[in-house]
């Protein structure tokens, strides 16, 4: 017995512990479509993570995923309960008190697949960014059975959905003021944190046309907020070619393209550095 202890303890001392892994997503409306197909392309590659943070799009696609689907299964939910289109998840109310929708559709379908009532029931650890609308500040909700809440409240655009009340905060879109929640991921002391951004700042050495100026500024401005965050990924993959007038936060039509794009970027992003994989 004692021989064997002796082992045990000697075993334990040169054998590594097992790296934690976390996952960013940051927001972006329909681009976060994007980051499903990331996802897929970083499960193929067998990266799966031990902690999810999101904010917006980013939010619903994290919880799926934290909840157990897989990038195929998420996208064919979001097909079928026609979360690819942007008429089917916001329906104009000029009544309503502090925005002009409720996420009716998305409670639905939240309801209908994510089984688990709270956070703590889910099979990957997950974080939900939402803005304080009233304080100005950010909060991570990651406890309690405020699932469902937290996840609307984090992808409810400030105007054009009403705001969330949880536990008597007024609660609005995490990416109003951070749309890269990486904190929590270093509070968990992750060893290894990768970053999917799909609203990006793009540099022209040319004059940017009027028609392409309002996704170009978005970018910009969120990228002068979150520039820091970035730079605290081990791995930061950036989804280039949207934020454009072509692929815009809300033009849910190429949601397929965006998938694509997000998928192929992430494959190549792999191989271009494959210390990704330890």
């Amino acid at each position: 017995m004692r021989k064997f202890l002796i082992l045990f303890c000697f075993c334990t001392a040169i054998l590594p512990l097992s790296a934690k892994t976390g996952i960013v997503l940051s927001g972006g409306g329909a681009l976060g479509f994007a980051e499903a197909g990331a996802l897929q392309a970083l499960e193929e590659a067998g990266i799966k993570p031990d902690v999810v943070s999101g904010c917006s799009m980013g939010s619903i696609v994290g919880v799926f995923y934290a909840a157990g689907y897989s990038s195929a299964q998420m996208m064919e939910v979001f097909e079928k309960e026609r979360i690819t289109r942007f008429s089917s998840v916001h329906h104009y109310n000029p009544f309503l008190k502090t925005g002009f929708s409720k996420q009716t559709r998305l409670r639905k379908v939240l309801a209908k697949y994510i089984k688990q009532k709270d956070f703590d029931s889910l099979p990957i650890p997950y974080y939900a960014c939402v803005a304080d609308f009233k304080n100005g500040t950010v909060d991570y909700l990651h406890s309690g059975t405020i699932l469902q809440d937290a996840v609307v409240a984090s992808a409810s655009i400030p105007i054009a959905y009403e705001s969330i009340i949880i536990n008597g905060k007024e609660y609005i879109d995490g990416g109003t003021i951070n749309n890269f929640p990486i904190e929590p991921l270093l509070e968990q002391n992750c060893d290894k944190i990768i970053g999917i951004n799909v609203i990006s700042f793009t540099k022209h050495d040319h004059i940017v046309k009027r028609k392409d100026r309002s996704p170009y500024i978005l970018g910009l401005t969120i990228d002068s907020q979150n520039r820091e965050r970035y730079a605290k990924c081990d791995f930061y993959i950036n989804i280039e070619g949207m934020n454009n007038e072509k692929y815009q936060a809300l033009n849910f039509k190429l949601w397929r393209e965006l998938i694509k794009m997000g998928y192929e970027q992430t494959k190549e992003y792999i191989n271009k550095h494959p210390e990704i994989l330890k």
